[in-house]
């Protein structure tokens, strides 16, 4: 008994081995993350797909492919998941497919990746430079341009990727301009024509505006662009041949500004503008009115930042209250145009004669490369009472409760007490609406109104309706032409037949209930408006009157005696008992 008792242990354990080792086989066997590309050799310009493929990973996290913008550009990505059911057995997967583009020549490296404790292998890529005819080098040339080769700090560099091409092409591909130490801003696009050599070329134009950081050599790196040949549609996607072009990289010596009194913090441009514009342009003001100063800066070729701001000083018996800021910058084809306006408010506290100092800013000029100063000249103005001696008396009173909230014990409220006057127009506006408002609920109710009398005026019973129409009928025997009768004759039967006065509406089944002159009457209609030879005889109207009144009142009477038998036919709602005297 005690071997049996092992044994069946051992077995349990074996199993139990056996299960454990077949789970962890699964396991291993089954999460696994391979890559793989379309092809490992291609050519500047040209594009690769590759493939990354996770089994069995059951997870909702992205794949980080950040490290691939180092050697490559993704030009496109998708994702796909995806699950099969085989014997009872699930398999999962998830699919990603990109679309990369190298960014230079040589032995480029798709790194591994890893997701959930799975990794996948490295692939080398060797790119190379795609080769061009002689016919395709006359035909296309590629430009890396800068307007200038030395520059201070700061200073605005124009950098142009200039592409010409004498051929049709489609799928422009360019590579984009990195450069550290350094602001960058990329400007508009432009596309025109040039003629050389009696050939026309289009000319694309990719431009950047930089603004160096530190005083070094500006390094520019080589640009690469590919176009493929002819033009792309719907019937003939893409498939012409595909040539990569590639520039030489550029240097640009920057500079320190001359360290001359005042250098530091100098605003640099190409261009600077310094203007002022004034609400009053007299020279004075009364005491308790205010003008406004409004001080323009435009710039071309400046850096938004470094931009100073507007500003004021404080004068003595002037209040200067500034308005924020307003700002703007444009891109155009020399490069930043920048400007700043900001408007200051003066309000005079005291009568005198004020002087208010000349507005200066020191700037670098980049195309005469020496500093210049942008000045508005000072102005002088006088406060003087003003004429109305209540002005003058409210005024004084202002200027008083001014001096007391900027004394020292009351200088952070300041109140400003205005009376508001009566708004006419506001208050005419309200009675127009009041107005207009209650026209509109008088029309509401009024039709409201009308339409209840229409309802009451339709409910009307079946009889009702039977006799308008039937009146209808006889007008039109009076009036009307035989369209008109044989219209209205069928109306009436149709009404007849719902009043249960006729068992159909048709014409046939009202003449088996006429008398024999109706019935000749009603077939004498009927071939004036149907048969193709008409009889010359006219429809006695006035005889077809008296008879339809005879048929109607023979219908009536008929209905009134149906309803009377229905009535003594249906039993009473409650038994009834004879009562037998005793």
């Amino acid at each position: 008994m005690v071997v049996k008792k092992v044994k069946s242990r051992q077995q349990k354990l074996t199993w139990i081995a056996v299960l454990l080792i077949s789970v962890l086989s699964q396991l291993v066997q089954a999460q696994s993350l391979t890559t793989s590309v379309d092809r490992t050799q291609i050519s500047m310009g040209e594009s690769l797909s590759l493939k990354i493929v996770a089994t069995d990973i059951s997870t909702l996290q992205q794949l980080d492919f950040s490290s691939l913008a180092k050697d490559f550009d993704i030009l496109g990505k998708s994702v796909n998941h995806s699950i099969q059911s085989l014997n009872g057995n699930s398999k999962q997967s998830i699919n990603w497919q990109l679309q990369l583009q190298p960014k230079s020549t040589g032995k480029l490296s798709i790194p591994a990746f890893s997701l959930m404790g799975s990794s996948s292998d490295a692939i080398v890529i060797q790119v190379e430079v795609a080769k061009t005819t002689v016919a395709e080098q006359q035909n296309f040339k590629l430009q890396l341009i800068t307007n200038k080769d030395t520059a201070v700090v700061n200073e605005q560099i124009l950098i142009t990727l200039r592409f010409s091409y004498a051929s049709n092409v489609s799928n422009l591909q360019h590579s984009e301009v990195l450069l550290e130490d350094a602001n960058l801003v990329r400007l508009e696009d432009r596309q025109y024509e040039t003629t050389k050599n009696g050939r026309v070329f289009g000319v694309y134009e990719i431009s950047y505006a930089v603004f160096a950081k530190q005083q070094g050599l500006l390094k520019i790196p080589a640009q690469q662009l590919s176009v493929r040949l002819g033009r792309s549609s719907v019937f003939n996607p893409a498939r012409g041949k595909v040539i990569s072009l590639q520039t030489e990289p550029l240097q640009v010596s920057i500079n320190k500004l001359v360290d001359a009194k005042g250098s530091i913090g100098l605003l640099i441009a190409d261009k600077l503008q310094l203007l002022e514009k004034w609400t009053e342009n007299s020279d004075q003001i009364s005491l308790g009115d205010s003008i406004t100063r409004e001080i323009n800066l435009q710039l071309v070729g400046a850096l938004a930042q470094t931009i100073t701001p507007l500003s004021m000083d404080e004068i003595g018996g002037l209040k200067i209250y500034p308005e924020p800021a307003v700002k703007s910058e444009q891109k155009s084809e020399r490069g930043l145009i920048s400007s700043r306006s900001r408007s200051f408010a003066i309000v005079p506290t005291a009568i005198g004669v004020y002087q208010l100092p000349a507005f200066k800013i020191s700037w670098w000029n980049t195309v005469s490369q020496q500093i210049e100063i942008a000045e508005l000249k000072s102005r002088t103005i006088t406060v003087v009472a003003p004429v109305n001696p209540d002005i003058r008396a409210k005024t004084s009173e202002s200027v008083a409760a001014k001096q007391a909230a900027e004394s020292p014990i009351n200088n952070v409220i300041e109140t400003v007490i205005q009376q508001n006057p009566l708004n006419t127009w506001l208050l005419w506006l309200c009675i127009v609406l009041m107005v207009v408002a209650s026209l509109l609920a008088w029309l509401l109710h009024r039709e409201k109104y009308r339409d209840s009398n229409t309802t009451v005026a339709f409910k009307k019973s079946p009889q009702d309706s039977e006799r308008l129409i039937f009146e209808q009928l006889l007008n039109a025997l009076n009036n009307d032409s035989n369209p008109s009768i044989q219209q209205h004759l069928h109306h009436w039967l149709h009404c007849c037949y719902e009043n249960n006065m006729l068992a159909t509406t048709s014409i046939s089944a009202l003449q088996q209930r006429c008398d024999i002159e109706l019935q000749r009457n009603i077939r004498h209609l009927e071939q004036l408006l149907y048969a193709k030879t008409t009889s010359a005889k006219d429809l006695d109207k006035n005889a077809m009157e008296q008879q339809l009144k005879k048929l109607r009142r023979q219908l009536l009477t008929q209905t009134k005696l149906r309803c009377s038998d229905r009535k003594q036919a249906l039993p009473g709602m409650y038994p009834q008992f004879k009562v037998e005297d005793n």
